[in-house]
């Protein structure tokens, strides 16, 4: 953490197949930060979906600062910054 209370480290993945694929890359990195003993590692790791097929643009404020990413072991819903 830095001095704002933010991690300094973020990785982040988005995927276009929906939402089963989001829970399987959610549920994967579970597991292996659970096999390795790295649970506290959960809360750097960030997974959205967009549609691919959207006629919109990717609203960039939407993707960066509200809640749509999931995060390892966690139901709860965070933005990225």
């Amino acid at each position: 953490m830095d001095e704002f209370g933010i991690p300094l480290l973020a990785i982040a993945f988005v995927t276009t197949k929906g939402a089963y694929r989001l829970d399987s890359l959610v549920r994967w990195t579970e597991q292996a930060l659970t096999d390795v003993g790295y649970t506290n590692y959960a809360d750097i790791f960030h997974f959205t979906a967009i549609d691919e097929d959207a006629d919109d643009v990717l609203d960039s404020k939407q993707l960066f600062f509200a809640p749509v990413w999931r995060q390892p072991l966690s139901e709860k819903r965070v933005a990225l910054v």
